[in-house]
């Protein structure tokens, strides 16, 4: 008897009628996911990610600070070197100074101080937020100045 019926179902022809959606509501099968738009989890991501940069940007002062090339006032370590840091790898410009990890570019096409002792700090050019690092904020003065003077700068 199953033997008929496996028969009967192989060589059966496919039904020629429409498949219609049926009239009644599925329900689901486990509770209804929560809204994981980017609106609604977007200000706790962002805060996330601002906290974190605010970590990573005090580390990169400190490591700064205690750096014996700012203190023998010689030049800072460019991004990528193997002077530099993994913080500033990760937020500066590789080739440029360390210090580039310190600014922020500005969607108005401006450079910004990531600081927060300097949050409207805002200038026209990466070399000029650099100085603004080297100068405002570590008092680091590695070049000499080809004045009259002759003091490094």
């Amino acid at each position: 008897m199953i033997h008929d019926l496996l028969s009967h179902y192989t060589h059966a022809r496919p039904s020629s009628r429409d498949h219609k959606q049926s009239s009644t509501i599925s329900l689901p099968l486990a509770a209804p996911l929560p809204d994981t738009s980017q609106d609604a989890g977007e200000p706790q991501l962002q805060k996330h990610v601002n906290i974190q940069k605010e970590q990573d940007v005090q580390r990169i002062d400190e490591w700064i600070t205690r750096s014996p090339w700012l203190e023998d006032n010689a030049h800072e370590p460019l991004v990528g070197s193997q002077c530099s840091s993994l913080l500033v790898d990760k937020y500066g410009v590789r080739g440029l100074s360390c210090y580039s990890a310190l600014v922020e570019w500005r969607d108005d096409g401006s450079f910004g101080c990531c600081q927060e002792r300097c949050v409207h700090f805002s200038v026209g050019s990466m070399e000029r937020a650099v100085t603004h690092q080297r100068t405002h904020h570590y008092d680091h003065r590695p070049y000499t100045c080809t004045d009259v003077s002759g003091l490094q700068w």
